[in-house]
């Protein structure tokens, strides 16, 4: 795989055959963007790299199952975990079932209402959410620390025809630039598994953390600004408890970006300081929460497993 710093190397990736690096091209924050293509993009090492096709086809794991949606009559394929190491998604998928119906009409009704917004999809796995919109045209970026599930989400993309409207990132999103282990939650759920900084760890490699599968950068959300022209966003942030650190790699992106609308899993913050820093950090930046009739919005132990967060109208 070639690496190219951003600063150094002006190309054009598209006319690459291999492992390729970045385009880049004028926009109005740092003279960088990055091109969608069937591929993977990561940062590593204060480098972005681009890996082609070869990260993005059906390996004997991969189990093709289907997507339905209202708003297409062709099923969107979607590769999928072995139903006995991913119960909750792969499992309810391949029985012919849906994952987070209610939460996916939502996404694709708000999405609807800003067609300009890119959606972001911080916690992808192999992608429910990323390809159901990026087959009815919206622009998606699809962002998971687990290999085994950003490869899958990559080679459903090849096989739907929708590289076109995704950027597909393997990388881990937090609150600093940083070496971090993706540790598995159980060998029955794949989609529960966290991030642990590796810092914390005092350790050299992944393979002395219990239950590690690999090691990844973690970046912030701001970092993408630096690759990609993003002027409006929704967002749909699932990362197993780390949305507080999410957040507070995002300063500069809710000051710079206008996000419309924030889906978010809460359920691990109702009763932590986690909770309280979401809510002043949401808050500060404009946004109310979309709760239960006769929920308050200081009892956060009422608060839904999800919690939907829209922008408050201006007085």
């Amino acid at each position: 795989m070639r690496t190219h710093s951003p600063h150094e190397v002006k190309t054009d990736f598209l006319k690459q055959d291999n492992n390729a690096v970045l385009e880049y091209a004028n926009n109005t924050r740092n003279g960088v963007i990055i091109e969608r293509s069937d591929g993977i993009f990561s940062y590593n090492n204060s480098l972005w790299t681009f890996t082609n096709d070869s990260a993005c086809i059906r390996k004997k794991n991969f189990i093709l199952g289907h997507l339905r949606n209202k708003k297409r009559k062709k099923k969107i394929p979607i590769y999928l975990h072995p139903p006995d190491n991913d119960i909750h998604i792969s499992r309810v998928l391949l029985n012919g079932g849906s994952w987070e119906e209610k939460n996916l009409r939502k996404a694709v009704e708000v999405m609807g209402q800003y067609q300009d917004a890119i959606f972001i999809d911080i916690g992808s796995h192999v992608g429910v959410y990323s390809l159901t919109l990026a087959s009815l045209g919206y622009k998606v970026i699809a962002i998971d620390c687990f290999k085994d599930s950003i490869e899958r989400l990559c080679a459903s993309a090849k096989l739907g025809d929708l590289s076109k409207n995704m950027y597909i990132i393997h990388n881990a999103l937090s609150d600093k630039r940083e070496s971090v282990v993706v540790r598995e939650s159980s060998q029955s759920n794949i989609g529960g598994n966290t991030i642990v900084q590796k810092s914390s760890l005092n350790i050299n490699v992944s393979k002395t953390v219990m239950g590690a599968l690999e090691t990844i950068q973690a970046i912030r959300i701001d970092d993408l600004l630096e690759v990609i022209d993003i002027k409006s966003a929704v967002l749909k942030l699932d990362v197993e408890g780390s949305e507080h650190n999410v957040l507070k790699g995002a300063e500069t992106f809710f000051s710079t970006v206008n996000v419309y609308f924030v889906m978010m899993e809460f359920h691990t913050h109702k009763d932590r300081d986690s909770g309280k820093f979401i809510l002043d950090f949401m808050n500060q930046h404009g946004f109310k929460p979309v709760l239960p009739a006769g929920v308050s919005l200081t009892n956060q132990n009422k608060w839904p497993w999800d919690v939907q967060w829209s922008k408050r109208k201006k007085k």
